[in-house]
């Protein structure tokens, strides 16, 4: 009936705002606890290898970690940490196709630490990819149910990132053709341990 489609929508709106209230609250408290936040050595290698693991099975979703390095620490906050790769893998796993592929590659060149997520999506709007960082940007595929995401996930990403002393950039993969064929998000870690 007429009456049960708009119950459904509002509950589908209020559960957005729900969604979104928290995920602003999250990013304000965030600002407070960045300023008081304790940095310790953190094994990289052994973050991504674990959430790696865990990702794969419950998304059910095949990712690739190439790394020749086990023992490469950074001077951070595991939990946070953990959380911005945990967010990038799902933003990827969302724009990706069901038969993809994640690839995760860690490496050190000199004195910063790289750590590039990559996915077989639809890139990042090129006139947009600055954009993508700002609070609330969201630009989701078509098939998802909009307000399933807030927007705010790659602007507390960066948040942390930025606290860590470090950067973080995204930008599409080219074939030959100049075709847009995936994604990539590259975050780069100075203050080694």
């Amino acid at each position: 009936s007429d009456q049960k489609k708009i119950i459904n929508i509002i509950q589908k709106d209020v559960s957005r705002i729900d969604r979104l209230i928290t995920d602003i609250s999250l990013s304000s408290k965030l600002d407070a606890e960045l300023i008081r936040i304790e940095f310790s050595p953190i094994n990289i290698h052994k973050i991504l290898k674990t959430l790696i693991e865990i990702r794969r099975t419950s998304l059910q979703y095949n990712i690739n970690f190439l790394s020749k390095n086990n023992g490469l620490f950074i001077l951070g906050n595991e939990d946070k940490i953990a959380q911005v790769f945990d967010n990038i893998i799902d933003n990827s796993f969302s724009f990706s196709n069901k038969n993809g592929e994640i690839r995760v590659e860690l490496k050190r060149k000199k004195n910063k630490i790289y750590v590039i997520f990559e996915d077989d999506g639809p890139g990042f709007p090129l006139i947009s990819i600055n954009k993508v960082f700002d609070r609330f940007y969201t630009e989701r595929p078509e098939n998802e149910e909009f307000g399933k995401h807030s927007g705010l996930g790659l602007s507390i990403s960066k948040q942390i990132i930025e606290a860590h002393n470090a950067e973080i950039l995204v930008e599409n993969i080219v074939n030959s053709d100049k075709k847009v064929i995936g994604g990539k998000v590259i975050i780069i870690f100075k203050n080694l341990s």
